[in-house]
C-alpha cells in the first residue's frame, strides 16, 4: 500500500503540483526508512537546507528534530552547525531577537567545546545580530571577544574585518574617538590587502568620523584615498556622494580648486547614474512594447488558422450554401456535391467519437485526482505523527526548562537566605567576643601578666578582623546581583568627598590627597562610590607606617589610578591579588582586602571594565582600573612609577 502511496506522490510531482517537492518527498521517504541516527540527521539537515526558503516552518522543524539526536548523541560540531542555520533561517525571516538566542547557543558550544574557529564564528554571529537590533554595547563585548582569537591566531584579514565593525559599532553610539581608534587598527591589520573592498570602506569610515570630529584634513585625504581605491576596484559605491564629501572637506580647508573638481566629479557621476536609470526605463519599455506586440501577433496568426486550411494547392472554404461544401475543380475532376444526408452521417461519427475522447479525459482526471487526494492523505498522515512526536517532545522538553527554573530559583532563595543567615549567625559571637575581651581587660587589667595582655590584644584584633570579613562577604554578595543604574557621575567631587571623611577619621595622621579635577564617566554612581572609597581606605590603611601618606587619584587617557606610598608587596603576589581567598604571607588581615578587591573587581566588571594592580615592595602601590571595554593598550608600569610622578615630587 506504501508502495502505490509512493508512486502516487511521484507522479503529482512529475505534474509540477507546488505545495509537494519531488526531491523533498524522496528524502522524506528515505528519511522514513533509515535507522541509523547519524544517517538520519544527514536526511533532516538536508531537508531543512532545500525548504528554508520556500516553508521556513517545517525547515525549522527538521532542524530541531536533527539538533535533539545532535544532543542525543553529544554531537557538538553538529549541535554548532544546526544553530547557526536555524539563526540564519529567523535572521531571513526578520526575527532578529530569535537569532540572537540561536547564535548565542551555539557560541555557548563552542565555549564547551573551546574550539577558536567556533568561537569565532559564533562571536561574530552574535555582534551582527546585535547591531541589527541596535543594541550595539553587547554587540562590541563579542566583536572584541572574536578580536581576541583572531589575535591569537594571527589572522590579519579577519581581524581587520571585526575592528572595523568595532568600530562602526562605536560610530553608531557617537563616540567618534572610539570609532578612529578601531579603524586605523583596522587599516593596519588589513595593510596586507590593501586592495580590497574592506580596506577601502576603512577608509571611508575614516573620512566621514574625522569629518564629524571637524578634522578636514584628515577626512579630505582619507576620502580621496577611498575613492581612488574604489575606482580601482572597480567597486559598486556612490561616487557621487564619495566625490561630493570629498569636496564638502577641501573647501573647508582652502583648497577651492581641487574642491571645484572633486563636485564637478560628483556631478558627473550623478549625470551617468541619471542616464542608467533612463536606459533602464527605456529598456523595460522595449521589452513591454515586444511582448504586446507578439501577443497581437499570435491573435492574427490564430484568426487566419480559423478561416482558412491549405493542403498542397486546394484550399477548402465555407460557400454561401449551408446544405453543402463544395470543392473547387482545379484538375478537370468533376464537381462532387454532398447532400444533407452524409453531413450528418459524418457529423454523427463525428460526434461519437468527441464522446469517447471526452470520456477517455475524464476518466484519466478521475484517476490523476484519485491518486493527487490519495497523496495528500498520506502526507497529511506522516506529517501530523511527525508534528505529534516533535510536540510531545517539545512538551517534555519545557516542564523540564520549568522544573529547573523553579529549581534554579528555589536554590537562589536558599542561597540569599543562608548568608544572611551566615552573616547574622557569625556577627553575634564575633561582637559577644568583642565585648567580653573587653570586659575582661576593665576588670583584669592590673592582674594580667605581660602574655595575658598579649593574647587579649589578639582576641580582640581577631575578633574585629572577623567582623570586617563578614561585612566584606555580605556587601560581596549584595553588589553582584545589584542592577545597573547608569547616568553621569563627576568623580572627582565623589573622591573629595570621601577623601574629606578619611581625613576626618584619622585626625593625627599627616595625611596628602592629590585629586585630578574634572573627571566624569558614565556609570552607576552608588558602586563607583563604594568602589573609591574601597581603593582609598585600602590605600590608607596600607600607608599607616608611614610619617606622611601621599594618595594619588587621576586618569590618564581612558584609565583611572589609585596610587599610594605604603608598604606595597612583591610583583609575583599580583597575580593572586583578585583570586578567591587567596592570602599574601607579608600581609595581615589579607582575607578583608581580598573580599574587598572581589568586590571591587565585580563592580569594574559590571562595567565592562578591568581593574589590575601594579606594586613594589617598600615603594608603594598602584591600582588601575577603567569602567568601559575599551581595551588596554599597556599597564604603562613605567609611566606610573612613584619617582616619576610629578603630584608626589610636589607633595613631597
Amino acid at each position: 500500500m506504501k508502495l502505490f502511496y509512493f508512486l502516487l506522490i511521484g507522479l503529482v510531482g512529475l505534474l509540477n503540483i507546488p505545495t509537494i517537492n519531488a526531491s523533498t518527498d524522496s528524502l522524506q521517504v528515505l528519511l522514513d526508512t533509515l535507522s541509523d541516527e547519524k544517517q538520519r540527521m544527514e536526511v533532516m539537515m538536508q531537508l531543512g537546507m532545500q525548504l528554508k526558503e520556500d516553508s521556513p516552518n517545517q525547515a525549522l522543524v527538521y532542524y530541531n528534530s536533527a539538533l535533539i539526536l545532535a544532543e542525543k548523541q553529544v554531537n557538538d560540531s553538529l549541535a554548532f552547525q544546526i544553530h547557526i542555520r536555524i539563526g540564519k533561517l529567523f535572521e531571513a525571516e526578520g526575527k532578529n531577537n530569535k537569532a540572537v538566542t540561536a547564535y548565542r547557543k551555539a557560541a555557548e558550544i563552542a565555549d564547551n567545546t573551546n574550539n577558536s574557529i567556533l568561537q569565532s564564528i559564533a562571536y561574530l554571529h552574535v555582534g551582527d545580530t546585535y547591531s541589527m537590533l541596535q543594541k550595539f554595547d553587547i554587540a562590541i563585548i563579542y566583536f572584541i571577544k572574536a578580536k581576541r582569537i583572531f589575535e591569537n591566531q594571527n589572522s590579519q584579514k579577519q581581524l581587520g574585518q571585526t575592528l572595523k565593525k568595532i568600530g562602526e559599532s562605536y560610530q553608531a553610539q557617537n563616540r567618534i574617538d572610539a570609532a578612529i581608534q578601531y579603524n586605523l587598527l583596522a587599516l593596519d591589520a588589513l595593510a596586507s590587502s590593501k586592495a580590497s573592498e574592506h580596506f577601502a570602506e576603512t577608509l571611508e569610515n575614516l573620512g566621514t568620523l574625522y569629518f564629524d570630529n571637524s578634522e578636514y584634513t584628515k577626512s579630505a585625504s582619507y576620502y580621496n584615498r577611498s575613492v581612488r581605491l574604489f575606482e580601482q576596484l572597480k567597486a559598486e559605491v556612490d561616487y557621487g556622494y564619495l566625490y561630493q564629501q570629498l569636496g564638502e572637506a577641501q573647501k573647508l580647508i582652502g583648497e577651492h580648486e581641487a574642491a571645484g573638481k572633486s563636485f564637478k566629479a560628483a556631478e558627473e557621476y550623478a549625470h551617468l547614474e541619471q542616464e542608467k536609470d533612463a536606459e533602464v526605463l527605456k529598456f523595460k519599455a522595449l521589452e513591454k512594447k515586444d511582448a504586446d506586440s507578439i501577443s497581437k501577433s499570435t491573435a492574427i496568426d490564430t484568426v487566419c488558422e480559423e478561416d482558412s486550411i491549405g493542403i498542397g494547392e486546394e484550399t477548402y472554404t465555407g460557400s454561401d450554401s449551408s446544405l453543402s461544401w463544395t470543392i473547387p475543380n482545379l484538375s478537370n475532376k468533376p464537381t462532387i456535391t454532398q447532400t444533407p444526408i452524409n453531413n450528418t452521417a459524418k457529423s454523427n461519427s463525428n460526434n461519437a467519437k468527441n464522446i469517447a475522447m471526452w470520456k477517455t479525459i475524464v476518466l484519466g482526471l478521475g484517476i490523476l485526482a484519485l491518486g493527487i487526494l490519495l497523496g495528500f492523505l498520506w502526507c497529511i498522515r506522516q506529517y501530523k505523527r511527525k508534528w505529534q512526536e516533535l510536540q510531545k517532545y517539545m512538551e517534555s522538553k519545557d516542564e523540564k526548562l520549568l522544573q529547573q527554573n523553579r529549581d534554579i530559583k528555589t536554590l537562589e532563595k536558599e542561597l540569599q537566605f543562608f548568608n544572611q543567615a551566615l552573616y547574622k549567625g557569625l556577627q553575634i559571637p564575633a561582637t559577644d567576643v568583642k565585648v567580653n575581651s573587653n570586659l575582661l581587660r576593665e576588670k583584669f587589667n592590673g592582674s594580667l601578666d605581660k602574655e595575658g595582655t598579649k593574647y587579649m590584644t589578639q582576641i580582640q584584633k581577631s575578633a574585629n578582623n572577623l567582623e570586617g570579613l563578614l561585612s566584606a562577604i555580605f556587601n560581596f554578595q549584595q553588589i553582584k546581583h545589584y542592577p545597573l543604574q547608569l547616568k553621569e557621575v563627576n568623580i572627582s567631587r565623589m573622591a573629595k568627598t570621601i577623601t574629606a571623611e578619611l581625613k576626618s577619621r584619622y585626625p593625627k595622621r599627616e595625611i596628602r590627597f592629590w585629586v585630578q579635577e574634572d573627571m566624569i564617566v558614565q556609570a552607576d554612581e552608588e558602586l563607583v562610590r563604594l568602589l573609591l572609597a574601597n581603593l582609598l581606605h585600602n590605600a590608607l590603611k596600607f600607608t599607616q607606617k608611614n610619617p606622611i601618606a601621599i594618595i594619588e587619584f587621576g586618569k590618564k587617557e581612558h584609565i583611572f589610578y589609585v596610587k599610594d606610598n605604603g608598604e606595597g608587596f612583591n610583583p609575583q603576589e599580583a597575580k593572586v591579588m583578585f583570586e578567591t581567598f587567596e592570602s599574601l604571607k607579608h600581609t595581615k588581615n589579607f582575607e578583608q582586602l581580598t573580599v574587598s578587591l572581589l568586590s571591587m573587581q565585580t563592580i569594574v566588571e559590571k562595567h565592562a571594565g578591568t581593574i589590575w594592580t601594579v606594586s613594589q615592595k617598600e615603594k608603594g602601590t598602584t591600582f588601575f582600573f577603567t569602567l568601559d571595554a575599551t581595551p588596554v593598550k599597556n599597564e604603562a608600569k613605567d609611566f606610573w612609577n612613584l619617582s616619576k610622578s610629578p603630584h608626589f615630587k610636589l607633595m613631597l
